[in-house]
């Protein structure tokens, strides 16, 4: 059983998302390691799913006012319980060793601005790799894809870099990972692709 407080919380955003959250929830409770919660912030869907808390008791379900992702994921992580944050969007699918592998990285680099994964991009018949290895500020800045359902981060460090900006409608993960990186110590990185991103008409 979990503790009483999780060593993380995975914060879901969704909005109209279909048969796509209960697919992303169920990969989460498919992970090896077990001692999470999952916050599901319902974004203004025109039919939320709150039955979803029906599949696990470590499931939460927030809904508001339609808002846009960046104050989603920032109401998140202020409802969040536990000390490390990992993010998931409705339509991505984690493997299930990701959690594990990730908090081994967290104990191993703790003083990391975030952690965080390959994945693989999917379409259709074909998967293609990321090529994620080393991040550096600089490296960043150049355009490096970082895929938000591949993060882990302190919730402390988020709440001191300021959360998402919520006046920014697209690039707003990148715009949060240059500020955890600017003045702190690099990312870690697990090149391996732990993380499912599947390519659709919706995204």
């Amino acid at each position: 059983m979990p503790s009483s407080t999780p060593v993380v919380t995975v914060v879901i955003t969704s909005y109209n998302s279909g048969d796509f959250l209960p697919r992303a929830v169920r990969s989460v409770l498919a992970q090896t390691f077990t001692d999470f919660e999952i916050l599901v912030v319902d974004d203004g869907s025109a039919r939320p799913q709150p039955e979803i808390v029906e599949l696990d008791a470590r499931i939460r379900f927030h809904s508001q006012e339609n808002q846009g992702v960046s104050v989603a994921r920032n109401v998140g992580v202020a409802m969040a319980r536990a000390d490390l944050i990992a993010f998931l969007d409705h339509d991505d699918v984690w493997y299930p060793s990701k959690l594990e592998r990730q908090l081994a990285q967290v104990a191993e680099v703790p003083d990391a601005a975030f952690w965080c994964t390959g994945f693989d991009w999917v379409r259709d018949s074909w998967t293609t790799p990321s090529t994620l290895r080393e991040l550096d500020y600089a490296t960043m800045l150049r355009g490096t894809t970082i895929l938000p359902s591949t993060v882990v981060l302190r919730k402390a460090r988020y709440l001191a870099a300021g959360g998402h900006n919520p006046l920014f409608t697209h690039l707003e993960d990148g715009d949060l990972f240059l500020r955890l990186a600017m003045h702190g110590p690099d990312p870690a990185v697990i090149p391996e692709p732990l993380v499912r991103y599947e390519l659709h008409e919706t995204n």
